[in-house]
This record gives C-alpha cells, structure tokens and sequence, in this order.
C-alpha cells in the first residue's frame, strides 16, 4: 500500500505562493492576461491540493495486512532430514521445600 506524501502539496503551496506575488505584481501593471494566467495558478495549485488531502484522508485508518485464510507451513531446512514427530517428556514434578523452623 503506498501513502501519500507531503512534497506534492508542499510544492503546490510554493507554486501558488509564487503566483500571489506575480498576481499582485500583475494587477499593479493594470496586466489583465498575467492576472488572468496567475489566478489559473492558483485555482489549479488549490484545487489538486483539495484533490491530495481527499487521497490522504482515504488512507487514514488502513493498515498493511491481509485478512482472511493463513496458514503456516513448518519444515527442516534444506540438507537436514525431518525427524518426524517429536515426544515430548511432561515437566518434571516439583516439591515444595521443607519448612526452614520447625514453628511454622
């Protein structure tokens, strides 16, 4: 599963940063096509970003796991022979210690 990073948005917001000051660069001059190219910039910067947390708020609670049937497979590894099923011997039996003072 892939997860959205920062550094498109990032890049976005400096784009439209960019354009603000040629906007108002722009308006200065009375240059109605830069105006006009500018706020396209900007539109478009904020509209992908609106586009990226979208995606990113998707992502929110997913984890990288596969639910359904598993099952695991145990085995020798290579060049040793399986011995086959091992017996286990039951734990030995513990007794408890002697008292330490005949008074307890």
């Amino acid at each position: 599963m892939q997860f959205l990073s920062t550094i498109p948005i990032k890049g976005l917001v400096r784009i439209a940063e960019d354009a603000v000051t040629d906007l108002e660069t722009a308006v200065g001059e009375n240059d109605v096509d830069q105006v006009r190219g500018q706020y396209t910039k900007i539109t478009v910067a904020r509209d992908r970003t609106v586009q990226l947390g979208a995606e990113a708020q998707q992502c929110i609670g997913q984890t990288d796991f596969t639910s359904g049937d598993t099952s695991v497979q145990v085995g020798a590894p290579d060049g040793i022979d399986d011995p086959g099923p091992v017996d286990v011997p039951p734990p030995p039996t513990v007794l408890a210690p002697p008292n330490a003072s005949p008074m307890m």
